[in-house]
């Protein structure tokens, strides 16, 4: 539990760092590019992710307080960016929560199979992964852009 809450804080530390554009939609784009750039550059930390997810799925809730706010911190994020962003007008209104954690739980757990699962079958030999993970990326962004 101590090693994954500290992996956690060395990974927003990436998610935290800002976009070089002046509107919080680049910034949202910077967000969502980061799990991108930790699968090209460190796919063992989605390994990591669903080996640990699969080890804490029976432990009870209050066995997960430190982990779960070092987690919390990702969407406090992506709501002071999507917040900023909407006052900005570099961003559209969405259902916030439901727009993060769909957004987000899809991405990670598409990098958790294409780095854990990633060749199941032939179709998973067709297209580059990393596109797989840009293009889901492409369509969240997509969504979001005033």
């Amino acid at each position: 539990m101590e090693c994954a809450t500290a992996l956690c804080g060395e990974v927003y530390s990436r998610f935290k760092k800002p976009a070089d554009e002046k509107n919080e939609f680049e910034q949202l784009r910077q967000f969502y590019n980061t799990f991108l750039e930790i699968f090209e550059d460190n796919p063992q930390f989605y390994a990591f992710i669903y080996r640990f997810d699969l080890m804490i799925v029976d432990l009870p809730e209050s066995e997960l307080g430190s982990y779960e706010s070092e987690i919390d911190n990702f969407r406090y994020l992506f709501h002071d960016a999507y917040t900023i962003g909407l006052r900005d007008g570099s961003v559209q209104e969405v259902d916030e929560l439901p727009f993060y954690y769909s957004t987000t739980h899809a991405l990670l757990n598409l990098c958790k199979k294409l780095t854990c699962q990633g060749e199941l079958i032939s179709q998973d030999r067709t297209i580059d992964k990393a596109d797989e993970v840009r293009t889901l990326i492409e369509i969240v962004l997509y969504r979001l852009q005033a």
